[in-house]
């Protein structure tokens, strides 16, 4: 089995972030061999994330091949997971993720996002049916939010 180009990628830069502080502690090293042993990956993409893991990679270099935007999310996230297992988040490992989440960032349209979201949850409120008929609380509060939400 082996993993693709982007999500390979990724687990690479997982690696070259445990080097960012100059060293890779006993639990980044025991939490990557964790990794190694539980993910689908080829014998040539495992003896690269231990060449990785001996000697490091560069960030840098490997970020451009992360392609997915997922794999690119998931990063974000094991970064500051990678960077607490040993206690220090450091500066570098600091400025990794905020280079990281600028990148992650920078394609998505949040004013789109906020407004598809607000819509759904606006439509959410609009032509209910009662649950309860009976009740006069339900009915005068489902009318008073459709005309809070149909301004």
């Amino acid at each position: 089995m082996q993993t693709d180009t982007s999500k390979f990628a990724m687990w690479r830069a997982c690696i070259a972030v445990m080097h960012l502080d100059g060293h890779v502690s006993a639990h980044e090293r025991d939490w990557m061999r964790d990794k190694l042993d539980t993910l689908p990956l080829s014998n040539d993409q495992k003896m690269t994330l231990i060449n990785d893991l001996r000697g490091g990679a560069n960030l840098d270099n490997l970020v451009p091949f992360i392609t997915e935007a997922k794999d690119r999310a998931f990063l974000l996230h094991l970064i500051r997971v990678i960077g607490h297992l040993d206690n220090d988040f450091s500066e570098a490992e600091k400025e990794a993720f905020a280079k990281l989440e600028q990148l992650v960032l920078a394609r998505l349209n949040l004013e789109e996002i906020q407004t598809q979201a607000q819509k759904f949850e606006d439509d959410s409120y609009k032509n209910n049916e009662l649950d309860n008929r009976s009740s006069m609380f339900e009915a005068v509060f489902k009318n008073i939010v459709n005309f809070l939400t149909n301004r």
